[in-house]
């Protein structure tokens, strides 16, 4: 698998063997982390497996194109800070991933994997995967749909683009954090206050250093 990309290219297709001609089949954790040159990815067919923090902060990619045989994509910083990210494309072969209004899916388990530019999450989403919106930037409104029931650690942390998110009350679990680090974001609930599936950090640290996220509950949109 490639552990670290040392190189300076704009647009890269990722090998597929070694030099030996060993198959390539994986991206290490962290492998081309930090690189600011990247604008555009190809993952090939051959590529399996994108571990964590694949492409963590390459704040200058803006468009990834995935190949049919990607089975696994890490739920943790595969894409975090990756700011100018405009477009992820999956090949139509792909059984496992698709895309839908900027958001990266695993259709297995109904879970949006990552969401970028101005996302708009789908109806029939069951699940917002770890860190799937963190640290980027996204819609300045977002509302999370009526088949969501589980919102990850993470999820929303430290997310540059939003002011606005509206939660129904029948999300059964809100894991540590998922809003930490977003002091300009409103969050209006449903539900009276909050559910006993909800993490008792969801939006902070205890003692965290970060302001905390205004909590607005029992919000009715008007009809």
């Amino acid at each position: 698998y490639i552990v670290k990309y040392t190189g300076k290219a704009e647009n890269l297709t990722l090998p597929t063997q070694t030099e030996t001609g060993e198959p390539i089949t994986a991206i290490g954790r962290y492998a081309f982390s930090g690189c600011e040159t990247l604008r555009n990815v190809t993952v090939p067919n051959e590529i399996i497996a994108i571990f964590s923090g694949g492409f963590y902060d390459c704040k200058n990619l803006k468009t990834v194109q995935l190949g049919s045989g990607v089975s696994h994509i890490s739920e943790w910083d595969v894409f975090t800070k990756c700011g100018s990210m405009s477009n992820i494309s999956v090949d139509e072969n792909n059984p496992h991933y698709y895309t839908d209004h900027h958001c990266l899916i695993d259709r297995r388990s109904n879970t949006l994997m990552y969401g970028y530019a101005n996302s708009v999450i789908p109806e029939g989403i069951e699940r917002i995967s770890d860190s799937a919106f963190s640290e980027n930037y996204t819609a300045e409104i977002i509302r999370v749909p009526q088949s969501v029931t589980e919102i990850g650690t993470y999820a929303f942390s430290a997310n540059q683009g939003m002011s606005k998110i509206y939660l129904h009350k029948n999300i059964e679990s809100i894991g540590d954090c998922a809003f930490l680090n977003c002091p300009n974001l409103t969050i209006y609930c449903e539900a009276e206050q909050k559910p006993l599936g909800w993490s008792d950090i969801w939006i902070d640290r205890v003692g965290g250093r970060y302001t905390p996220a205004t909590v607005v509950w029992g919000y009715q949109e008007a009809s």
